[in-house]
Formats: C-alpha cells, sequence, structure tokens
C-alpha cells in the first residue's frame, strides 16, 4: 500500500496493487504504469514525484483503449520486423548457397 496526497499537499488516499482509493475507500481507478483511469477506461491523473497525484490536462482525452491500441501496433510491428528479418537472412543464405555452387 502507497500513500498518496494531491499536487496541493491535500491527502487524497493510497495505492494498493493497480488500484487507486480514497482515504474513505471508495474504490477511484486503476493504474497503468504511473497513470490511472477511471473505470471507463478514462484518463484521471498520474503519480509524479513524492508521491503527488496530478491530472495532465493534455491527457484528459486520453483513454486506457488508446493505449492498449498502441501496444497491439507495437507488437504488430515487431512481429513485423522479425519477420522482415527471416525472409532477409533467408535470402542471405539462399544467395550464399548459389554462390558456393558456382566455387
Amino acid at each position: 500500500m502507497e500513500w498518496l496526497w494531491t499536487w496541493k499537499g491535500e491527502f487524497f488516499g493510497y495505492k494498493d496493487g493497480s488500484d487507486l482509493w480514497t482515504y474513505k475507500g471508495k474504490h477511484v481507478g486503476t493504474f497503468y504504469g504511473t497513470e490511472v483511469y477511471d473505470r471507463n477506461g478514462n484518463y484521471l491523473g498520474e503519480i509524479k514525484s513524492d508521491k503527488r497525484l496530478i491530472t495532465d490536462k493534455r491527457k484528459k482525452e486520453q483513454n486506457v483503449l488508446d493505449l492498449v491500441l498502441t501496444q497491439k501496433e507495437l507488437v504488430m510491428r515487431d512481429m513485423l520486423i522479425t519477420l522482415v528479418m527471416k525472409i532477409f537472412q533467408r535470402m542471405i543464405c539462399l544467395r550464399i548457397n548459389k554462390l558456393e555452387s558456382h566455387i
């Protein structure tokens, strides 16, 4: 359990695992890294220095589902890179075999 305060220094509540709770025991949201989102996936805020909660107004329209899609896109990118590397390696092997057959 990690106690948390607002940026102004007011006691807010605590982080327990990936969940954010008020000091009165109300569940507020879920953390993904240092950012917290409500039950609908909407950005609420994040933890910054000294266990302080703050809302980055530039992220107010952000939804955790957007981040999930981004992560899926990153996985697909990595898969594509791996596939291209395998094709490239295969082409090199074929080229070496062709050169060796001429020797």
